[in-house]
């Protein structure tokens, strides 16, 4: 069906009276909406069903690791505002604040106007003098005057194609009070904490500072002998022990790696004091230019997320020329039209619409 046709199976569903009270542009606009709300009401309630996870697996991503910033992921490239140069010094000045960091890989393009050398391409940050710029180091150094607002900034800490949110989890690496007073040089390698502690099997720790048996440090796994010891090992499974070097000199620290489901706050949202937001509790709030998680004074790692991808075509209701059944699945466009129907009717507050809507809805997600 073109956009055109699914308005009006729209219409004859949904009466053509009440269709009749919308033009193009907010019928567009209600069908956007209708998109998220049946992508959303599949995810939740039917994605574990192969076919459900076939009628969105067009549109979804899931499972995408993100290193974070300033406990920040911004969701859309950023637009170039400024480029100059000194000799291979190049300059990027973006029009919103880049949230970008000394190390950072980023990728440019699009850059124009400079007569040779245009600087597009992969490099590595070296400063960043404001929240607006940084630099890099090019392979040669550009001529000529550069395009006003041409060229735009991408990063693997940028999810370039977000449209919605489906779910996240936080990674955060929490210090403890703990010490590690000995380790084993066995396989796998048994720690020995200061004292008892609350760790138990398969939790995921960070190991820093031993020496001579230096195999124990890093990120392991754990597999509790008792309240004091554990041993290591390298997988979730606890199928791979960690082998020890040597043996133990210093004292290691350890900490504890968590990662915790995210869960929506409102900007305006007060709750208790057992409900404000932890590492073991997090919440995120949502943006146009990013995705922020809190709380903020704890440093967030990298999130683990389900979103919806922005689509490749919009239903545009005065198209009749683009067939949708070459992008969206059947049975997704009907989803579409009753989530956009029952819209309509909450708009226009008619009670008995939205009954028929959403029981067209229940027997057809």
């Amino acid at each position: 069906m073109t956009s055109s046709e699914l308005f009006k199976v729209l219409q004859q569903g949904a009466d053509l009276n009440y269709s009749a009270y919308y033009d193009n542009v907010s019928a567009n606009r209600f069908f956007k909406q209708g998109l998220i709300n049946a992508a959303e009401n599949i995810y939740l309630n039917r994605l574990t069903n192969q076919n459900a996870f076939d009628e969105l697996n067009f549109l979804i991503s899931t499972d995408q690791v993100y290193s974070l910033n300033n406990n920040r992921i911004y969701v859309h490239d950023l637009l170039i505002s400024n480029v100059t140069f000194v000799t291979t010094t190049i300059t990027v000045t973006t029009e919103l604040a880049h949230n970008f960091i000394v190390g950072d890989s980023v990728t440019t393009s699009g850059i124009a106007g400079f007569a040779t050398n245009n600087p597009n391409g992969t490099y590595t940050i070296l400063t960043t003098p404001t929240t607006t710029s940084f630099t890099y180091t090019a392979a040669s150094a550009p001529t000529g005057t550069y395009t006003a607002n041409s060229g735009m900034v991408t990063s693997s800490k940028i999810i370039a194609d977000y449209w919605h949110y489906f779910f996240g989890k936080a990674k955060f690496t929490v210090p403890t009070t703990y010490s590690i007073t000995a380790s084993t040089n066995s396989s796998p390698i048994r720690i020995t904490l200061n004292k008892r502690s609350f760790f138990r099997s398969y939790d995921i720790v960070t190991i820093a500072g031993i020496t001579g048996n230096t195999n124990a440090n890093g990120t392991r796994y754990l597999k509790m002998a008792n309240e004091t010891q554990y041993f290591l090992y390298s997988d979730a499974t606890l199928q791979t022990p960690v082998v020890g070097n040597g043996t133990q000199g210093g004292t290691g620290t350890i900490s504890q790696v968590l990662y915790s489901p995210l869960k929506f706050k409102r900007s305006d949202e007060k709750g208790n004091l057992y409900g404000q937001p932890s590492e073991a509790n997090p919440y995120y709030q949502e943006s146009k230019q990013f995705i922020k998680i809190l709380p903020s004074t704890i440093p967030c790692s990298e999130i683990t997320i389900d979103y919806l991808r922005v689509p490749q075509r919009f239903i545009d209701v005065g198209d009749a020329v683009f067939d949708f059944d070459l992008w969206y699945p059947k049975q997704f466009q009907y989803a579409i039209i009753n989530h956009t129907a029952l819209l309509m009717a909450e708009a226009l507050r008619d009670s008995g619409l939205m009954s028929v809507e959403s029981q067209q809805i229940i027997s057809n997600p």
